[in-house]
């Protein structure tokens, strides 16, 4: 498990969020090729969401947010023996 932690550690420095209008962009990129998925965590407008994507997406489009609203995300990858630790948060803000 150790190697696959040190991998996903990648995601740290390479997630990023593109401001889009009520809409964000979340984008990944990684070294692993084992995962089932990715799970991201959303908070913002006073709410916790959890969030899952395919083994193969690396970028999602988070929709229908609040306009002019800041939002924090983590990534983490899903494995058959658990799930990766979560990377640092990144946070991002809808457009007017």
């Amino acid at each position: 498990m150790k190697i696959l932690l040190s991998m996903i550690l990648t995601l740290l420095a390479l997630a990023k969020l593109a401001y889009g209008q009520a809409e964000l962009k979340l984008s990944w990129d990684h070294a692993v090729t084992n995962q089932l998925g990715f799970q991201a965590e959303r908070v913002g407008n006073g709410e916790s969401r959890l969030l899952e994507y395919g083994a193969t997406q690396r970028s999602a489009i988070d929709s229908g947010l609040k306009k002019n609203t800041r939002y924090e995300y983590r990534l983490r990858a899903l494995y058959i023996e658990g799930e990766s630790e979560w990377t640092n948060w990144v946070k991002g803000k809808t457009g007017k």
